[in-house]
């Protein structure tokens, strides 16, 4: 039997402290049944070489790349295959799934984060979080003062509307707003990130942690499956100040993702509105 990782006491601290933020990656609607990117680029590839639109010496190029080079180039060249496929890949039309990517979201809002920030382009957060549309921010305006407010950040845009914000360069540098506002979550707030394979991206978003530059240290933790470690579990604390919380997934599916979810949900105290203190300004 497995053993699932409990639930860390410095996220139930920041919980009880209005502190905690809830970072969600694209591991959260795999496990609900949304294929990961990497399925995606293959499923392109094949329509490319179903359609004959490319020489297969292209595609064998294109299935050595990162996906994210993938998907730009097949963009630039075949606009058409390449939006269809990532519009079928952001659909989730299995109630039972739904249910299940429903119950999560509800129970990471029983943490009381004072916000929920979002990485995936996606719909399902918009559709079946249970917030209204007004609770919804995207990268565009985010703001460092909306963070009190339990809005949900969509800071890699939405679905369609958004599709191809997934670069670092478009989406931290040279918009200062955006970078206050990740200064700010991750200087003054504990981040439980949740479904994020912290690779090259990731590390620029958590260098903008100030306890990094000697001010006030504010922990993170991240839920990561056991494989692939693209970053070691002590070069992630040393060089972005997350600790890595591990659930076994040797058996390559999502289960132990969401079981851990669940599992959290039950063995961890209750938060009652008596024991929630009012959050202060970090020192």
């Amino acid at each position: 039997m497995t053993t699932l990782p409990i639930f860390p006491p410095g996220v139930l601290e920041a919980s009880k402290n209005n502190k905690l933020i809830v970072f969600l990656g694209a591991g959260i609607s795999c496990a609900a049944g949304l294929p990961d990117w990497n399925n995606v680029k293959n499923n392109l590839i094949t329509r490319l070489r179903e359609n004959k639109l490319c020489e297969e010496s292209v595609l064998q190029q294109y299935t050595r790349m990162d996906f994210y080079e993938c998907f730009e180039l097949i963009r630039s060249t075949n606009v058409k295959i390449y939006q269809e496929t990532i519009d079928k890949s952001v659909e989730l039309n299995d109630q039972v799934k739904i249910e299940n990517y429903k119950n999560w979201i509800k129970i990471i809002k029983s943490w009381k984060p004072i916000a929920i920030v979002s990485t995936n382009v996606d719909e399902l957060l918009l559709n079946y979080s249970g917030c209204s549309k007004d609770d919804f921010r995207t990268k565009d305006n985010c703001a460092p003062q909306d963070l009190k407010s339990n809005k949900v950040f969509l800071i890699h845009g939405v679905g369609k509307e958004s599709i191809w914000t997934l670069n670092i360069r478009d989406t931290l540098y040279g918009n200062r707003n955006f970078e206050n506002f990740l200064w700010n979550v991750f200087g003054s707030y504990t981040v439980l990130f949740m479904g994020t394979s912290f690779r090259e991206k990731w590390r620029e978003y958590v260098k903008l942690n100030p306890a990094l530059q000697g001010q006030k240290r504010y922990f993170h933790y991240a839920l990561l499956p056991s494989a692939p470690e693209y970053i070691s579990d002590l070069e992630l604390e040393q060089f972005s100040g997350v600790h890595a919380i591990k659930y076994d997934n040797s058996d390559g599916v999502h289960i132990n993702f969401a079981a851990t979810i669940e599992n959290w949900n039950l063995s961890k105290p209750r938060l009652n509105e008596d024991d929630i203190t009012k959050a202060g300004t970090p020192k």
